[in-house]
């Protein structure tokens, strides 16, 4: 029984380390490491996948931003995670793939705004393109 109640203990306490260094630094990889850790202990957690995401976004890295955030969304699906997926696929401009998650965002939660503002960009894009493909010799 000791050693159960030590291993739990032990196990609380590599997972609080790890989430005090996420919330530390800047580093991605290092974060990613330490998800690792959490994931391993039972402890990860889908506002850390999130963050990741949000962090990889901002520097430019959409293609791993769409890693973390479809992590997020298979550990708990929230509208907040679909529409910021959607919001990455937009960027590599890959319409079809943001409509489907702008769709899922608001299958979720039809009254979120962010996901109807850019849904309706998206179809913005794709008729834009249409109208200058019909327009080319």
């Amino acid at each position: 029984m000791w050693a159960l109640a030590g291993l739990a203990f032990a196990i609380t306490l590599i997972g609080n380390y790890a989430q005090n260094e996420i919330d530390h630094t800047d580093r991605i990889d290092r974060i990613e490491s330490l998800v690792r850790i959490l994931r391993w202990t039972g402890r990860e957690k889908v506002e850390i996948q999130f963050e990741i995401a949000r962090r990889l976004a901002s520097s430019g890295d959409h293609t791993g931003a769409i890693e973390h955030y479809r992590r997020s969304i298979e550990l708990f699906p929230t509208a907040r995670a679909w529409a910021a997926l959607g919001v990455e696929y937009r960027a590599l401009g890959r319409w079809d793939l943001a409509l489907s998650a702008f769709d899922a965002a608001l299958a979720l939660n039809p009254d979120y705004a962010s996901a109807h503002r850019h849904r309706a960009k998206v179809l913005l894009e794709v008729e834009q393109s249409r109208a200058k493909a019909a327009a080319a010799p």
